[in-house]
């Protein structure tokens, strides 16, 4: 009996979930880290937030149940929510204070970089599953304003 106890101990220890992907420590210490160090140009940290934001809709739409997709995109801003604010000043700043110009060429690589397409297919793939659950849509929107161009 009591080595069937300890089989048990170490079956569920191995079963235990981690934290991977986007809830991992790794990528949420990616963005707290672009919210706080001065030493990366804005828009690499742009471009890594939209990195971010693909690899979680990604994970988010892999998901079987809409109750699975909701609470990992809840973990996700709950994880992350005081970077994603401070990313969204750093961002509207820089963007406030851009030329013309210099806009057009933000864009347009922008627009090259895989992860800008990813996200460009998966929103509105998240906001349809998510269209039966305001209160949810409504934080993942909020999310998704942090990255929003601005004129």
């Amino acid at each position: 009996m009591r080595y069937l106890a300890i089989l048990l101990v170490f079956f569920l220890i191995s079963c235990k979930r981690t934290n991977t992907g986007a809830l991992s420590v790794k990528e949420s210490s990616k963005l707290h880290q672009l919210a706080s160090r001065d030493d990366i140009a804005v828009d690499e940290k742009y471009f890594s937030t939209v990195e971010s934001f693909a690899q979680e809709t990604g994970e988010a739409l892999a998901l079987n149940g809409d109750a699975e997709m909701i609470a990992h995109l809840g973990a996700f801003y709950a994880q992350n929510s005081g970077a994603l604010e401070k990313l969204a000043v750093i961002f509207d700043d820089y963007q406030k204070n851009m030329e013309d110009e210099e806009r057009a060429i933000f864009v347009a690589t922008l627009i090259q970089k895989p992860a800008t397409q990813q996200l460009k297919k998966r929103v509105p793939d998240v906001e349809f599953r998510l269209r039966n659950y305001p209160s949810d849509l409504a934080q993942f929107r909020l999310i998704m304003q942090t990255i929003e161009l601005r004129r």
